[in-house]
């Protein structure tokens, strides 16, 4: 049987770090020796390892300008695991929370890798964590579907 090699990223930016699977793989690439910049709406967690940290919202432009003007160096890859649930089902959500929701997980990783591309290695990777919500519809969940349909590609 092949062997397979994976080559673990030295940099990496992991947008939605402060918990759930961006702290998870934040976590295990900072084991595996990677130097993590975490961002995320809120403060990490206690035990962040002393890896830089930008406290912004993905999800606006002011936010996503933060995180670029907060990287100095070059990083070897992008990781989009910020997400966000329809917060009410689709018969009471409002434009506003839709326009949210929508903002970070569609088109958020679209507008900062195109803010950061003069910040990727060559051979840089780039990640958009997807949901099995892409996949199978609820009726409590319409536009996270939607979104994480329309990143599949």
């Amino acid at each position: 049987m092949a062997s397979i090699e994976m080559k673990i990223a030295r940099r990496v930016l992991i947008s939605g770090a402060a918990g759930g699977i961006g702290g998870t793989l934040a976590q295990k690439l900072v084991a595996a020796g990677s130097s993590v910049i975490g961002t995320d709406r809120r403060a990490p967690a206690d035990d962040w390892s002393g890896q830089p940290w930008l406290i912004a919202d993905v999800g606006t432009s002011a936010g996503r300008e933060v995180i670029a003007n907060g990287i100095s160096d070059d990083i070897d890859g992008l990781i989009f695991a910020a997400g966000m649930l329809d917060p009410d089902g689709w018969a009471s959500i409002t434009e506003d929370e839709a326009a949210s929701l929508l903002a970070v997980n569609l088109t958020a990783p679209l507008f900062l890798t195109r803010l950061l591309l003069p910040r990727l290695k060559p051979g840089a990777s780039i990640v958009i964590i997807g949901s099995i919500a892409g996949m199978r519809g609820s009726p409590a969940t319409p536009f996270m579907r939607q979104a994480k349909r329309d990143c599949e590609t």
